[in-house]
């Protein structure tokens, strides 16, 4: 099996850095230099830990970097970096207990020991990990602590030790610190408790003389006495409960030393005879331990090579211990970087002669296939094309270096410090969109410097772009490739896996699956079960096929790619680059003729060649078993979600993937152009020719459109962190969301739970999903977990998973584009794409593009699960019930996004399609109404619902109309609707939405009021306005509503007298008082049936009476008061209030007696006659004076206007004696027109008034001219026709008799009453003998 390295998208993270200056550091002048070191160390998987791990590396000999990492989780404060200031680092290990983890460490002067709390104590109640990582409670102080370090610089003068090993023993109690220096190898021990350290030197008690140990020295070459003492490499181990020490020595002995008694247990010589005289090669020996055993392995350099020799220590239950020859291995021609032992594998990294480096893998098992496999390396330098002049140099570079993935962003930093010359753009965290700015205008500005300096034309101008714009890619894959080197590797036990420690990130080896195995060896692979005949056949196909890989240039493989993007059919594109050749013609992108005669040469061999590619196509093939629903709905435990689930482990997945699918994709296009080849070369019968034509070539098609779009989802659509996006997984820079590809996206956040939910669920771990030393762990979940994503995304595939994910994105470019790449020849879930693209172009506001989406995707309602379930399919059957609930689906879709055109539209379409008995007609006629009714389309509307099938849906469409309009007060609409067979609904509607609502602003009895008089209904026009009158009267406590009464009662009363005589009466409605809810037990315990009460027109006349006079007064009286007064109550206030017109017909309409007016009115004419009084005369204006004749005064209007009332109403005369008698009672004098009135009318009662006032000087005078008039002097001043002789009338006698004594009396003392008195006196007497004198005649005339 081949590995292959796959690199997780990593962004910059912070680092916690802490100096260590703990003294003890070396007096000597030497520079010290250390070998760069790197490994790391993997947490054993249980119940509560997986996938966990921590690496280090050291950099400029004195910082050690650790960074603790999880596959499952997020891990925070992670990334440690210690310096120990002028002390280089020699050794680190790094072991965990049960309740911590210590990290030893060794440096030239000091011995540390840092001791964190395991991540296993950390675990939540559920069983979640904990997110910080064990390195983030270390402090500055923390490490200072004397008890977790030791100085032994001290110990060793001027020596400077060059080789150190740590380890912590099996009972925690002890660490163990081994330090070499040229003739010393010293032992420390400290205890983890009390941090007390001893030491012993481990010294080697030779038995020969020194003498014969030179000489044996000499005879194998070597010269230097020191080399029995000189350590090169140490590993510490425990055998047989006794810790020990392995020493390899530069003479090739390796010694077991006893950490417990500082005693040789056990030497041996490693070198064999037959390489006693090979010399030492340039690298240095190396001993390691196995990761997994204690098995020894030893590296020896010679100067004609290197091997491997490994080595098993054994026990023998006492005091003997030794060590046994294994197995030697032959190492490549290649310089050691590092290597890692396991049981079944010899990893190493090596390094070429040219500085490339590569790792192989040596399998000890099966010993007939023993041999030294290559691992292979992801590719530093990527694909791309050259610029050319016409292209946007800027454009291309961009795009290039700002890929996500491409370059990380210190690399871009440190590119663009390189370039600019300054030290300005060396923060790591600044974001890419930033960064790119910054590029710009570097780049910009080196390119306006040489324009300064020279003249450029166009042309000259291009070529400086690009040259400056490639100087700085340069730089970035300068910086890139050194971010990329590998310094170390390191085993991740439980996980079976390798981990490759560059310079500055991290990357893994996986193994590759069996279509990468073919594309990258060449071969089959030897365990696959196959017929022995057709297995040579298809070996030398997959020969073929590897050979096409290697040996088509990139511009060819960029040709075939950016074809299939622009939806040319692969089968064209094939034959233009083979037939380009063939017709000599010459293009700029064309296969080689002597590529297409050596693949032709090699496919000649094959003697079954169709059924070798029925093979490779069914290996291709992704959708061989279904998926059953019950396996995506099983719910897992909080550990089974987590695995794979952090950042990296996402991202490793979501890389796998990609690899595959791109792996897979070239697998199909260089089958495809072997299978033209083929055809075009006529290298086939004609029955194979058919088959491959018919049969193989269009399933390679399928499959190499399908793989490309995979490509692309993994290589080429990046997505945009969009506001509204719940997406999580977006790389982060400088806090800021930077693009991700859509795969990786789609893992992180669906397509990992969905897989993860199939691989516990098909038995890939035991029955609880809980077997964590299962051999090979990661090779079986890492795989099977990427071939389930693979699925996902699998164009051809049933599910539609990867889909339905999309189209929750917001990722509307990239829907359009998947949907765009698949339009054409995918018909797999071809409806359900086009509902997401719907989906898409509805949310970025392109509705109608939506609905035809939506419209072309109905079929798919029928057949494609994705729909299916989106609709909800249960028990419908029939093809009209699926489509009108995926059409109703499709409706509401728009409702919410408020396209109601479009709603309508589709409503139409679902009601074509449904059948005429389909009870859903009528819900779909609904909707077209209502629709129409949120585009204000009231017409359109009104016809849907007349339309409708079901009567109390047009009932309800109806009363929604009514509602509509009435808000949007559009009565003319309204009432101009011709309601046929629905006049009385309507009505219904309205009346009984007119009493549910308050009668303020209720606007609905004025509609019913409008539609009677329109519809010539005058009584019911009255009635509903005789019913609004009254619920103002009921609810109304304000002004205003004292006036809309007033109004109905009015238009009640005009809509009423319209009607025939005999009809003028309404039933009066019954509607409850709320002001005597207290009486209401008492009415409901009567059981008498509620009597009609008839309501006449002259009872509508008096009620506005009424109503008229509470407004007038309404506005300077408590309304609650004045509403319970009766009509005499409410005259006399009106009066007082000076509204004498309204009071007038007030007690006109309820024949009352109109005293108190005038009374009221005399009064105010007497005040106005007052200057005092005068200033306010409004009372004038509000009793309606406009059609009397002007004068100068206010007085004389006032007086007018009761001359008027008396003229009018005052026919008999009952009402001038109270205006006199007040006249008079306030000591005014009657005007002049008055007692014209009075003395032609009443002068007796005048002249009784006067006297009863005491008013005797007027009371003489009229009483001498009402005698006069009697004897013939003025008689038509008192209304006399003619004179006493012949009209007789009463004189009033009595109440002359009164005025003389009156006169008499006041005479004594007043001139004008004697004057008075005398001229009464004198004219009575006349009058006496005159009608003495006329009773005479009369008597003698008889």
């Amino acid at each position: 099996m081949k590995f292959r390295e796959v690199a997780p998208n990593s962004a910059s993270e912070e680092w916690k850095d802490i100096k260590l200056n703990i003294g003890g550091s070396h007096s000597t002048l030497q520079d010290i230099k250390v070998q760069r070191q790197a490994a790391g160390f993997c947490y054993k998987n249980d119940e509560f830990i997986r996938n966990r791990f921590i690496y280090w590396r050291t950099c400029d000999d004195i910082v050690l970097e650790l960074s603790e990492n999880s596959l499952d989780v997020n891990l925070k404060n992670k990334n440690l970096r210690l310096t120990f200031e002028e002390s280089p680092i020699l050794a680190v290990n790094i072991s965990e207990t049960h309740d911590n983890v210590v990290i030893l460490v060794t440096t030239i002067s000091n011995i540390h020991r840092f001791q964190f709390i395991h991540p296993r104590r950390n675990i939540g109640s559920n069983g979640e990990q904990n997110e910080n990582s064990i390195f983030n409670s270390i402090s500055q102080e923390s490490v200072k602590d004397p008890s977790s370090f030791y100085t032994i610089s001290n110990l060793l003068a001027q020596n400077v030790p060059h080789s150190a090993a740590c380890y912590l023993s099996p009972t925690s109690e002890d660490a163990y610190f081994a330090v070499a220096h040229t003739n010393h190898l010293l032992l420390f021990q400290m205890n983890c408790f009390s941090g007390h350290t001893g030491v012993i030197e481990l010294k080697n008690f030779q038995i020969l003389p020194k003498i014969f140990s030179n000489f044996t020295d000499a005879i194998r070459g070597k010269s230097n006495v020191n080399d029995s003492n000189y350590v090169t490499s140490m590993v510490f181990d425990t055998i047989g409960g006794e810790n020990v020490l392995y020493a390899l020595y530069r003479d090739n002995n390796i010694r077991m030393w006893s950490t417990r008694t500082g005693q040789c247990l056990f030497t041996m010589n490693i070198v064999r005879d037959n390489d006693e005289r090979r010399s030492q090669g340039t690298q240095n020996n190396i001993l390691k331990k196995s990761t997994t055993t204690s098995t020894l392995c030893v590296f020896l350099s010679y100067g004609n090579g290197s091997e491997f020799q490994l080595f098993k220590p054994t026990w023998d239950g006492g005091s003997t211990f030794t060590i046994v020859p294994v197995n030697l291995v032959t190492a490549p021609q290649y310089d050691l970087v590092d290597f890692e032992l396991t049981d079944e594998k010899l990893w190493g990294l090596w390094c070429n002669s040219e500085g490339d480096m590569h790792i192989s893998a040596y399998v000890f098992k099966p010993v007939s296939e023993e041999c030294w496999r290559t691992a292979i390396l992801e590719g530093i330098s990527g694909k791309r094309r050259t610029v050319e002049a016409e292209m946007d140099a800027k454009h291309i570079y961009c795009s290039n270096i700002f890929r996500p993935g491409k370059f990380q962003a210190t690399t871009i930093s440190k590119a663009l410090m390189m370039f600019s010359r300054s030290t300005n753009y060396s923060d790591a965290f600044t974001p890419m969109h930033i960064l790119k700015e910054r590029v710009c205008q570097a780049i910009d500005s080196e390119i306006q410097n040489e324009m300064k300096m020279h003249d450029l034309s166009e042309d000259e101008y291009i070529e400086v772009a690009i040259n400056n714009w490639e100087k700085f890619y340069s730089c970035c894959e300068q910086y890139h490739i050194a971010a990329h080197q590998p310094v170390g590797i390191f085993i991740l036990d439980s996980l079976d896996a390798i981990c490759v420690i560059k310079t500055s990130l991290i990357s893994f080896l996986r193994p590759c699956d069996i279509i990468e195995n073919m594309l990258l060896s060449g071969s089959c692979p030897s365990n696959f079960s196959i017929d022995d005949m057709l297995k040579d056949d298809l070996n030398c196909l997959i020969q073929t096929l590897y050979y096409l890989e290697n040996n088509l240039s990139i511009d060819v493989k960029l040709e075939i790619s950016n074809n299939l993007f622009k939806l040319k059919m692969p089968h064209a594109i094939i034959s233009d680059l083979i037939s380009q050749i063939r017709n000599e013609e010459d293009f700029d992108v064309s296969i080689p003729r002597e590529l297409i005669n050596d693949v032709a040469k090699r496919l000649r061999p094959i003697k079954d060649i169709q059924s070798a590619m029925s093979v490779i196509l069914n290996l291709l093939r992704l959708d061989r078993n279904n998926f059953s629903d019950d396996e995506f709905n099983d719910d897992l435990s909080i550990f089974q979600k987590q695995l794979f689930s952090g950042n990296y482990g996402s991202s490793l997945v979501s890389e796998t993937v990609r690899q595959i699918s791109s792996s897979r994709f070239a697998m199909c296009r260089n089958l495809l152009i072997a299978q033209n080849i083929l055809i075009d070369g006529f290298l086939l019968n004609c029955n194979e020719t058919e088959i491959i034509r018919s049969k193989n070539i269009p399933e390679t098609i399928l499959f190499l459109q399908s793989y490309y779009v995979m490509v692309w989802i993994g290589e080429d659509a990046f997505a945009q962190p969009q506001a509204k996006s719940n997406l999580i997984g977006f790389n982060m820079q400088g806090g800021y969301s930077q693009s991700s590809s859509l795969l990786q996206l789609f893992v992180r956040n669906k397509g990992l739970d969905v897989a993860l939910k199939l691989y516990f669920n098909n038995d890939q771990m035991d029955d609880d999903g809980d077997d964590f030393e299962i051999e090979n762990f990661w090779s079986k979940n890492l795989l099977t977990i990427a071939s389930f994503i693979e699925r996902f995304i699998w164009a051809i595939s049933g599910r539609f998973i990867f889909g339905e994910w999309l189209a929750t994105t917001n990722q509307h470019l990239l829907i359009e584009e998947y949907v765009r790449l698949l339009h054409d020849w995918c018909e797999y879930n071809s409806c359900s794409r086009q509902f997401i693209l719907a989906l898409s172009f509805l949310e970025t506001g392109e509705a109608h593009k939506a609905y035809d989406m939506f419209i072309e995707s109905a079929k798919g309602a029928l057949t494609e699960p994705f729909l299916q379930q989106y609709i909800g399919i249960t028990d419908m059957k029939s093809t009209s019930e699926i489509l009108a609930q995926y059409y109703l689906k499709v409706m509401r879709l728009f409702e919410k996004y408020e396209v109601y055109d479009c709603v309508i539209s589709i409503a139409e379409v679902a009601i074509g399609t449904a059948e005429k008995d389909n009870s859903q007609l009528a819900m779909f006629q609904s909707i077209i109404f209502n629709n129409h009714m949120h585009l204000k389309h009231y017409e359109e509307a009104y016809h849907s619902l007349i339309h409708n099938v079901e009567m109390s849906r047009r009932k309800d469409c109806l009363r929604q109309l009514v509602i509509m309009l009435f808000q949007e007060k559009r009565f003319d609409i309204l009432i101009n609707f011709p309601y046929n067979n629905l006049e009385q609904d309507l009505q219904n509607i309205v009346e009984t939405r007119a009493r549910s609502m308050q009668i303020e602003n209720n606007e609905h009895y004025n509609f019913l009021y409008s539609y009677h008089i329109k519809t010539n209904n005058m009584k019911r026009a009255a009635i509903v306005m005789y019913e609004k009158a009254l619920r103002y009267l009921y609810e109304g406590n304000t002004v205003e509503a004292l006036q809309q009464r007033y109004n109905s009662l009015l238009a009640c009363y005009n809509a009423l007298s319209l009607v025939d005589v005999a009809y003028r009466w309404l039933a009066k409605p019954v509607i409850e008082d709320p002001k005597t809810e207290e009486d209401a037990d008492e009415m409901m315990e009567s059981e008498s049936p509620t009597q009609i009460e008839v309501i006449e027109i002259k009872d509508i006349q008096k009620e506005l009476l009424v109503a008229e006079s509470l407004l007038c007064i309404a506005k300077s009286k408590d309304l609650k008061l004045i509403m319970k007064m009766g009509p005499k109550e409410l005259i006399i206030l009106l009066s007082n209030q000076r509204f004498y017109t309204t009071a007038l017909k007030l007690a006109k309409g309820y024949k009352l007696s109109l005293a108190p007016i005038f009374e009221s009115l005399t009064l105010a004419c007497l005040k106005s006659s007052n200057i005092e009084f005068n200033d306010n005369l409004d009372w004038l204006n509000q009793n309606n004076l406009g059609d009397l004749s002007l004068t100068v005064s206010c007085s004389e209007m006032s007086w007018i206007y009761l001359k008027k009332l008396l003229e009018d109403e005052d026919k008999e005369n009952e009402y001038c004696r109270e205006v006199v008698r007040h006249i008079l009672a306030n000591q005014a004098f009657i005007p002049q027109w008055l007692l014209d009135i009075y003395k032609k009318n009443k002068p007796s009662e005048l002249l009784y008034l006067y006297l009863q006032y005491g008013r005797l000087d007027e009371a003489a005078e009229l009483a001498i001219d009402f005698v006069r008039a009697f004897l013939g002097y003025g008689s038509e001043i008192f209304g006399f026709n003619t004179y006493i002789a012949k009209t007789h009338p009463s004189f009033p006698v009595n109440t002359i008799d009164l005025l003389l004594y009156q006169l008499k009396a006041h005479g004594e003392k007043d001139q004008t009453c004697r004057d008075n008195y005398k001229l009464l006196k004198e004219t009575i007497n006349e009058y006496l003998k005159t009608a003495n004198t006329m009773t005479l005649e009369s008597m003698v005339a008889i």
